[in-house]
């Protein structure tokens, strides 16, 4: 995701109303607010440990919210808050392409970093790698069906 915010911050240097370099770093805000949001959910497990909040919260992102404030005007943060609501209104059965793709996104990342976690943490987590790995499989599943890939 890095890579991603440099390069539109380089494009926005240039060119301060590139409308699609600004549309990025909004996208990137929102997977970044998703991914968050997802790592703290972790933290409301059952008898989950401060060591394990402490790991999880290591993990939390803010260089997308950085450029956003950095690098933008307030139209640009306002339109993001509305489409930051607008996503949040959306049914959980995510019907919709950029949903999927967020939720997509979201998962893998936060599998990816609950994975990452020290072993005495792993076994306290209450991650459920059972049921975490199927709900993406039939996601991705979901994804290339539809989309006839």
């Amino acid at each position: 995701m890095y890579n991603i915010i440099g390069k539109t911050l380089e494009v926005l240097e240039k060119q301060k109303d590139n409308q699609s370099a600004k549309e990025r770093l909004k996208k990137v805000f929102i997977l970044e607010c998703k991914f968050n949001l997802g790592l703290l959910d972790t933290t409301r497990w059952t008898d989950v440990n401060d060591e394990f909040k402490t790991e999880i919260c290591k993990n939390l992102r803010v260089d997308a919210a950085k450029a956003i404030y950095s690098f933008t005007d307030q139209n640009l943060i306002s339109a993001i808050f509305q489409k930051v609501a607008e996503l949040q209104d959306e049914s959980e059965t995510e019907n919709n392409s950029e949903i999927r793709i967020v939720s997509l996104i979201n998962r893998i990342d936060i599998l990816t970093t609950i994975s990452s976690l020290p072993e005495s943490l792993k076994l306290q987590s209450r991650a459920n790698y059972k049921i975490r790995i199927k709900n993406l499989r039939k996601l991705l599943l979901d994804i290339l069906k539809e989309d006839n890939l």
